[in-house]
């Protein structure tokens, strides 16, 4: 079942908001020290499942895609 059209605009939206939320992530873990780790880890857990997040999204577009 092909999603809604205004649901699949909601995916690319989405899609579309990952890369400046993943490169703010990654300009903050670049100017965060290096000890304590805990703040690291936390910065590159989130890029992780932001691009985590990013493959789903694109993927469930790919299987909308009614071409």
């Amino acid at each position: 079942m092909l999603p809604l059209k205004s649901e699949r605009q909601a995916w690319q939206e989405e899609l579309d908001d990952w890369p400046a939320l993943i490169s703010n992530l990654q300009r903050e873990l670049a100017a965060t020290p290096a000890v304590p780790r805990g703040r690291r880890e936390g910065l590159e857990w989130r890029i992780r499942r932001a691009e985590k997040r990013m493959a789903e999204l694109r993927a469930w577009l790919a299987r909308a895609d009614p071409s």
